[in-house]
């Protein structure tokens, strides 16, 4: 196949030492450019963003994360683009 592939990865972490507890990565959308991927990229972010709106959410460079309220955990919602084989 190729092209370029949108991954979203949705995944739950321990605050204190960051590890992952549990989640899913999952091809979202194939692109035939990398710059479409990556349009495709920023439209996701910002879309992820737009839902998860609120004082515990945080932008980071991939993606959003949003904690709870006890600040012990964390939802990551992150998105990359991988160029397929």
């Amino acid at each position: 196949m190729a092209g370029w592939t949108l991954w979203h990865d949705v995944a739950l972490y321990h605050a204190l030492d960051h590890s992952r507890l549990g989640g899913a990565v999952y091809g979202a959308t194939t692109y035939d450019t990398e710059r479409a991927c990556q349009a495709g990229q920023r439209d996701a972010m910002a879309d992820e963003e737009q839902r998860r709106r609120g004082a515990l959410t945080q932008r980071v460079v991939d993606g959003v994360i949003v904690w709870d309220a006890g600040l012990a955990h964390y939802t990551a919602f992150r998105y990359r683009c991988t160029e397929n084989p």
